[in-house]
């Protein structure tokens, strides 16, 4: 009977071991599903900072053709008359 009992005690043991096994897989699997919860929250992020950014390019794009749009006319109004040469006005 003593060898009935240390196998007992000894199937006991690694039951008591698997069910910690078990517990620590359960932990690792619970961790990483809030890791890839919080990487797809960090995706959405950068994926709304590179919405931002195309358009942050789109605007300083407009305003500098803008720019060169407004430098062009205010050249020409520097000009006599707007750009015209007095040669060219009627006479009266």
């Amino acid at each position: 009977m003593n060898i009935a009992n240390e196998t007992a005690s000894a199937l006991n043991e690694i039951i008591d071991g698997v069910t910690r096994v078990s517990d620590v897989v359960d932990e690792i699997a619970t961790a990483s599903r809030e890791q890839a919860g919080a990487l797809n929250q960090i995706n959405e992020g950068l994926g709304q900072i590179e919405q931002v950014t195309q358009s942050n390019t789109s605007s300083a794009e407009e305003s500098a053709a803008a720019a060169v749009q407004l430098s062009s006319q205010a050249t020409q109004l520097k000009s006599p008359i707007g750009g015209q040469e007095r040669s060219a006005l009627p006479k009266y």
